[in-house]
């Protein structure tokens, strides 16, 4: 007998109980302790542990491995407020994370994301300069003249910056 063949006697016996015995928590739902129990008979199928085990047997013990699973989780889980010092300074985690409204769409997200990644990999100090200058709107002109270098300097730095991160924006605009 296949896994799919057995276990399809179970899986509504399965998501009927962790329906039922779902906690109030945010970031567990009801398919996680499904996916639980099912790698929990999985793994004693294989070792044909459920051979002889009749239905009722099969569903105490997922009933069993879903409030261990939870049990483990819920341990390991430390409760924050938004409004909450994380800090010596009293910064709570309201002011230090940016204000998801701030992002109009998924699209300004992800270039957030790109110029985060930019910012944050491999770039000299000076390319960091530049780089900062040009997201401020300045011209090459300008940061030339901002960081007592020649606009045809700032060109090469940018075309560096360029090579460096061409690969990410190339997969950042697929």
């Amino acid at each position: 007998m296949e896994f799919s063949e057995f276990i399809s006697q179970f899986k509504s016996g399965i998501r009927a109980i962790a329906n039922k015995h779902m906690p109030q928590c945010g970031f567990l739902d009801a398919d996680d302790l499904v996916q639980e129990a099912l790698l929990s008979i999985w793994l004693k199928w294989k070792k044909d542990g459920l051979k002889d085990k009749n239905k009722s047997y099969v569903l105490k013990g997922c009933y069993f491995e879903m409030k261990n699973f939870l049990r483990k989780s819920l341990d390991r889980v430390t409760p924050v407020s938004l409004d909450m010092p994380i800090d010596e300074e009293g910064a709570t985690l309201e002011e230090v994370i940016p204000d998801a409204r701030f992002y109009s769409n998924s699209r300004d997200m992800e270039a957030n994301h790109l110029i985060d990644t930019i910012r944050n990999d491999g770039l000299t100090l000076r390319e960091k300069d530049v780089f900062e200058y040009f997201l401020q709107g300045l011209n090459t002109r300008q940061i030339g003249k901002k960081l007592g270098i020649s606009h045809v300097r700032v060109v090469k730095i940018e075309k560096s910056i360029w090579t460096k991160t061409r690969a990410k924006i190339g997969q950042n605009d697929r």
